[in-house]
């Protein structure tokens, strides 16, 4: 990844708002209390914010509920801790249907 890209990732916030479906929205982490409100008016709606590691996701999930968003979750360790989880519990899945098909 180019340093112009983690530039740009460092300084996003993805909030997901679930509303009957889902919104995906990358919002910039300066302009959220700017935004939220026309892309997320229902201050009932589900939120999952996530960013690359948690630290902005955590801290965006507290300003929103601050602002009156009322189930505003945090993705806690951000993409990269979702993407590692996702990575092991494969591996794992893996091996324990290894370990099945060599009891057969």
């Amino acid at each position: 990844m180019s340093p112009a890209n983690e530039r740009a990732d460092f300084e996003k916030v993805n909030v997901m708002g679930l509303i009957g479906g889902h919104i995906g929205e990358n919002i910039h982490r300066g302009l959220l209390e700017f935004k939220i409100g026309k892309k997320i008016p229902n201050k009932n709606a589900k939120i999952v914010v996530y960013c690359k590691t948690g630290g902005r996701g955590a801290f965006s999930t507290y300003v929103l509920k601050q602002m009156g968003y009322r189930h505003v979750y945090n993705l806690e360790g951000g993409w990269l801790g979702w993407k590692k989880f996702m990575a092991t519990k494969h591996k794992k899945g893996n091996e324990e249907k290894e370990e099945e098909e060599e009891g057969c």
